[in-house]
């Protein structure tokens, strides 16, 4: 949930689906950035490489190279707004051997938080280039900074090269792997020390306060299922008049006129008026009644993911739909 699908539509030209909520990419999308002379695999978002479901695992397989063959280099996205748990996962990378370079994103939200990073700094700190870009608006330079890092492989600084991505998800026993755990949290301590980020908690945020509210066990089930019954309203008795009234538009006054216009023309209470009143016109109809409910529905969740309730209401959900 850092505009990684967004980016990648951005630098290809595709149209992989992008959405304000956690496990829109389930599987691997591939694309050619023409910018950078490179192959593109949009990856399931990921915040480990110790996969915890499916489509995690198509991120572990796809880096380890048992789905896309050898992976020359890993772009990493950074997350301003929640470096730390984005550094581990850069750590994770960098522990298998794999080149790999950064991208900074929700600088907007980290900069209104107080809390900006400066890319050059990160990138002197931990070794390999990092970039700072909106994936909305543009690639801010990537292409150069990948087309070199293709050449000059950079590697992570700080950290020892423990195992081969072939060898992922795991690391021989649970020492080893309480071992290797033990040995990022250290470094990414050290990285955001030498960042002079405090290591400490922040103040709590705007969007802290609304999760305490809205992830709240006995609060939070409640509001979801207080606005899954509003946007049922929404596709019923809102919508309903409107379909209503769309569709009689077509079945009335338009066939009407075109059936007026065929008398007109000598050509009425044929086959001709049957295939195109009581065919055509009869079947757009029922079609375009569908409209209206299809907009308010597309508007009401347009509100939703911006507003970023839809991350949380996948949280809320996620026990309940698992058992599914």
């Amino acid at each position: 949930n850092v505009g990684k699908s967004c980016l990648f539509n951005g630098l290809t030209g595709m149209r992989q689906e992008t959405r304000n909520a956690p496990g829109t990419t389930i599987e691997m999308r591939q694309g050619r950035w023409r910018g950078a002379g490179a192959t593109v695999l949009d990856l399931p978002g990921t915040y480990s490489l110790l996969a915890k479901s499916p489509d995690e695992q198509v991120a572990v397989d796809a880096l380890a190279g048992r789905l896309a063959g050898h992976v020359d280099l890993a772009v990493v996205l950074l997350d301003s707004t929640s470096l730390a748990r984005s550094l581990y996962l850069l750590g994770q990378v960098a522990q298998t051997g794999t080149p790999a370079v950064g991208v900074l994103t929700m600088c907007d939200v980290a900069r209104d938080e107080q809390r900006e990073v400066d890319a050059e700094a990160l990138a002197d700190v931990v070794g390999v280039p990092i970039v700072a870009l909106d994936p909305r608006r543009s690639s801010g330079g990537l292409a150069a900074v990948v087309a070199d890092a293709l050449v000059e492989q950079p590697r992570v600084a700080g950290l020892a090269h423990r195992h081969d991505a072939s060898e992922l998800p795991t690391d021989g026993n649970l020492d080893s792997r309480l071992t290797q755990a033990e040995e990022l949290f250290a470094w990414v301590a050290q990285v955001r020390a030498q960042m002079g980020e405090e290591t400490n908690r922040l103040e709590p945020t705007r969007s802290d306060a609304i999760d305490r509210v809205l992830l709240h066990p006995w609060v939070g089930i409640p509001v979801f299922g207080a606005l899954m019954w509003l946007l049922f309203q929404l596709a019923t008795s809102v919508a309903a008049p409107v379909m209503e009234w769309a569709e009689g538009l077509v079945s009335g006054p338009v066939s009407g006129w075109v059936s007026a216009l065929l008398g007109a023309l000598g050509a009425g209470g044929g086959m001709l008026e049957g295939l195109l009143v009581d065919g055509i016109l009869a079947g757009v109809g029922v079609v375009l009644s569908f409209a209206p409910l299809m907009a308010i529905m597309f508007l009401a969740i347009s509100i939703l993911d911006d507003s970023g309730y839809l991350a949380r209401a996948a949280f809320v959900a996620d026990r309940a739909m698992r058992s599914i």
